[in-house]
């Protein structure tokens, strides 16, 4: 059997130290997946369409 590394990152963290970044193009997806995010005591870093995200990407 095999470890799931995504769920071994996470092992130990407390809800508050997981970082989220939702990218969706439709604005209901974006609304509903940080509504989703925030319900589960996690930090919503941003909420982005992928253009908005390819945009931020160039200023840094």
């Amino acid at each position: 059997m095999k470890d799931n590394v995504g769920v071994l990152a996470l092992t130990g963290k407390t809800k508050a130290n997981i970082k989220v970044l939702v990218v969706a193009e439709d604005h209901h997806q974006r609304m509903a997946f940080s509504d989703t995010v925030r319900s589960c005591g996690f930090a919503l870093i941003d909420c982005v369409s992928r253009a908005q995200l390819q945009k931020k990407n160039r200023t840094f």
